[in-house]
């Protein structure tokens, strides 16, 4: 998060073109996430961490901005998660279970706490 609140103060528009890829990644990752099991999703998760550093431009944004990127996509501040929420919690279980790195492990327990997930 706090890359991405430099990106806004220095005025890097690049941000607004790097959550729109990511946005698209997750319309990949979470296709058919009712159909699929925390372990394939943990497995999909592991695989795409290297894209997200790559769509954020570095390793330490892209492992940041991948969990936060991820929740949000089933977020809508007017609707909460709304007919998403099992599939949040399903993303958030899967963070926990794939092989991603320890850093996004904790982006994506401070993301899952910011989106009131770890009550549930």
């Amino acid at each position: 998060m706090h890359y991405l609140l430099e990106q806004l103060k220095r005025g890097d528009s690049t941000v607004i073109q790097q959550f729109a890829r990511a946005h698209d990644e997750w319309n990949e990752i979470l296709r058919d996430v009712d159909a699929i099991s925390v372990e394939e999703l943990a497995s999909r998760l592991t695989s795409a961490q290297y894209t997200f550093e790559e769509i954020f431009g570095d390793r330490a944004p892209g492992k940041d901005n991948m969990p936060w990127s991820g929740f949000s996509h089933l977020y809508s501040t007017a609707h909460g998660f709304d007919a998403n929420l099992e599939a949040a919690k399903k993303l958030a279980a899967a963070f926990n279970a794939s092989m991603c790195s320890g850093e996004v492990k904790a982006a994506a327990l401070r993301a899952a706490a910011a989106y009131w997930l770890d009550d549930e």
